[in-house]
């Protein structure tokens, strides 16, 4: 089985912000390892694990790049060269994030929206797609689903993912699809544990390249890579056309 990639904004794992979410999530990414779960919870063992399932295997991120194959003559030392060199024309900044539901999972998720969240996901997707091999036919099959809009259609076509350039949207997802009567508690829940770590707006400080080595197996952490505080990235308004 080809092996998989994806670049992904994930905190530091010193930051509390990872520490709370990867907790909550069951799983480190990073270090691979699963987590305790965490006890002082009102909710149901039972209803958290299977809320978690699906985004646990990701690890806690935001996409910037949906998970791709290496096209030919590509390896792995070069897009990690690649994404050195694109990390090293950035700077940090920071965005407020907040609980949200979005259609029927809760995400982190800005309190307003943020131009510069949506430059650096337009120039990941830009930068990067050189390394994309095209979308193998259980693939295209597999994210073309039926609640897809015709301009989603045409992005997926495109980019090999439906979700990118005007139908991006910044987000760090906590659960997958939830029953109608948990999304409610569950929202209060997740609310009052990421209180206190989302009191100061989230530094968006690096990238990080992930790995999945078969399809039945969670992603990892290949290498995390800082902004660096020198350098800004040109601006430029961002396209309306893919």
């Amino acid at each position: 089985m080809t092996s998989r990639y994806a670049i992904y904004f994930c905190p530091e794992p010193e930051t509390r912000l990872w520490q709370v979410a990867s907790a909550w999530l069951g799983r480190d990414a990073c270090t691979d390892y699963d987590t305790p779960p965490i006890k002082h919870l009102r909710l149901q063992q039972d209803d958290i694990d299977a809320a978690v399932a699906a985004p646990s295997r990701y690890g806690f991120h935001a996409t910037l790049v949906a998970p791709f194959e290496l096209a030919e003559h590509h390896s792995e030392q070069h897009l990690c060269d690649a994404l050195a060199g694109f990390c090293n024309s950035y700077s940090p900044f920071t965005t407020a994030l907040e609980v949200q539901r979005l259609h029927h999972f809760l995400a982190l998720a800005p309190v307003v929206p943020d131009p510069d969240l949506d430059m650096l996901a337009e120039s990941c997707l830009r930068a990067f797609d050189i390394f994309r091999a095209p979308l193998s036919s259980y693939d295209r099959v597999r994210r073309d689903t039926p609640d897809l809009n015709r301009r989603q259609r045409e992005l997926l076509a495109r980019w090999g993912y439906p979700y990118v350039l005007d139908a991006f949207r910044f987000h760090m997802s906590l659960t997958g699809a939830l029953p109608p009567d948990l999304l409610a508690p569950m929202q209060s829940e997740l609310r009052a544990l990421f209180s206190d770590v989302l009191r100061t707006p989230v530094a968006i400080a690096g990238l990080t390249l992930v790995k999945q080595t078969d399809r039945g197996r969670p992603f990892k952490w290949v290498r995390q890579f800082s902004f660096t505080d020198d350098n800004v990235i040109s601006r430029r308004s961002r396209s309306a056309h893919a």
